[in-house]
Order: C-alpha cells, then structure tokens, then sequence
C-alpha cells in the first residue's frame, strides 16, 4: 500500500517534467514579448521607410543595436539577437532603408549571427548595395567575409570590385583569404557558379595573389594541382612566379610532392605543364 506522500510524488512526477521542458520556452517567449513591447523595432528587424524611422529613432531606437531576424522559434530574445537593422535590410534588398540606416550612423563592420552587410550584399550581386556600403570604410573582417561569401555565390563582378576597394597592405591579405576559400568551391562538380568560380579565380591569380602562398597545409599550386581541369589556373600561378622547388610541409619540393601522388600521370595537362617548367 503506497503512503499518501508517495502518490503525491508520483502524481507530481509528469507536471515536472512538463515544467523542465516548457519553462525555458516560457522564458524565451516571455522576452520576446517583453522585447516587442519596449522598442519593437530593436527587438524584431523591420524594414523601415523615413517615417517609420524617424518615429523609431525619436523613442530610442539605436541602427546599430541588435534585431531578431526570427527563422526558428527562439533563435532570437532580448538577451541574443541574431540580426541588425542594416543587414536586416540589405537582404530585403532595401536601398532606400540601406541609405537611411546608413545615414543615421548605421555600423558596416558589424557583425551578427548571420554575418555582414556587405557579404549579404555581394552573396546577392546587388552592386548598388555594394557600393554604397563600401563608400563607409569597411574593414578587413567585413570585407573578407563578403570576398568568401561573394565568391562561393558566383558573383564575380561584385566581388572583383570589392577587391578593388582595400588599401594596398590589405590587398595581399584579403587576396589570401579569397584564394584559400576558393579552393574547395572549385571542387564541387556540377555546382552552377563553378565556371564564374574558376573565372573569378584566374583573375585573383593575375592580379593579387602570392603564387607561392599557402593554404594550410599546403601550397596553393600543389592544391590545384589534384584536378586537370585546373590547369589554365596552374598555368597563370607559374606565369606569376610560382617555384616548383619551394619546399612543400613533407619536406619535398612542390615538384616531388606532385610526382609522388599515385595518379599524376592521369593529369596530363597538368604534368605537362609541372614538367615542361
């Protein structure tokens, strides 16, 4: 026979559990809730014409505070936003709400759960929207993840102009950035920005890139090396300099490091090239 504790402890067992699963949902929804009603559009993105934002700023809206741009419930609560105002809008491809968030002082550099305004921008090949944004002194963080962003998309027109925008220190770095990152999108066969992907390459190899820079762990030349269909891009790295005999992590020149893959002689344009050097 049970005791009277005992049922009330079983009987308590399943509202427990309920409270353990729902209460940190409750508190998430509590935030929300209270974020909406104290600045809405700090704690939900919008996208707001001049009057809408004026009547924000007048109530203590900040452009460059935090929003949440919701894409699964509870991703975002007063304590975490994911969003801001500025990308909020670039990717409703807003110039008119990009030009006066900018105007009020909107932060181009900031970052946010899901990244810059300016990759938002060039990911999408507005390049008026990129332009604009590159008017305000982006920095070397923003301005290479909008280059790997940019470039991954296939859109090499917005990425070759924000190449032409840093300063000539930042150039061989973001440059760097580029290349490394490009690499293994020219490895996904069938992708449909692969042929602007290799386009966009061959112009970063005559333009900015070291050609014998490395990619950890190895060299960008023994890297493209792997597939024939890489050829022209290996063509223009040896235009540009890129030494056969540097030493490769093995200890091996890039020469020997090549010849000793097992399949080297299934890549004849390639070895054409390496041995023709």
């Amino acid at each position: 026979m049970l005791s009277r504790k005992t049922k009330i402890f079983i009987a308590l067992i399943p509202i427990v559990g309920l409270a353990i699963v729902f209460f940190p949902l409750a508190i998430i929804l509590l935030q929300d809730l209270i974020g909406a009603l104290i600045n809405p559009p700090f704690a939900h993105c919008e996208v707001m014409d001049k009057a809408r934002l004026e009547a924000a700023l007048r109530k203590g809206f900040t452009v460059s505070a935090g929003c949440c741009a919701e894409r699964m419930i509870g991703e975002c609560s007063i304590a975490r936003r994911n969003s801001t105002p500025l990308l909020f809008a670039v990717e409703n491809e807003n110039l008119e709400a990009v030009k006066l968030l900018l105007e009020h002082g909107a932060d181009v550099n900031q970052s946010s759960d899901y990244g810059y305004a300016l990759a938002a921008a060039a990911s999408r090949g507005r390049m008026d929207l990129v332009k604009l944004l590159l008017a305000r002194d982006i920095q070397a963080p923003a301005r290479d993840a909008a280059l790997r962003i940019g470039a991954h998309a296939g859109q090499t027109e917005a990425v070759k102009l924000i190449l032409e925008r840093p300063e000539p220190a930042a150039l061989g770095p973001s440059c760097a950035v580029l290349a490394c990152s490009l690499v293994s999108d020219l490895e996904q066969i069938g992708s449909p920005a692969l042929e602007k992907q290799r386009e966009l390459f061959l112009h970063v190899i005559q333009t900015c890139v070291d050609p014998n820079m490395i990619c950890p762990p190895e060299r960008l030349l023994s890297l493209l090396a792997r597939n024939d269909a890489h050829a022209p891009l290996i063509k223009a790295l040896l235009d540009r300099g890129a030494d056969l005999e540097a030493t490769e992590r093995t200890g091996k020149s890039v020469r020997q490091y090549l010849r000793s893959f097992n399949d080297y002689d299934s890549r004849p344009k390639i070895k054409a090239l390496i041995e023709g050097r």
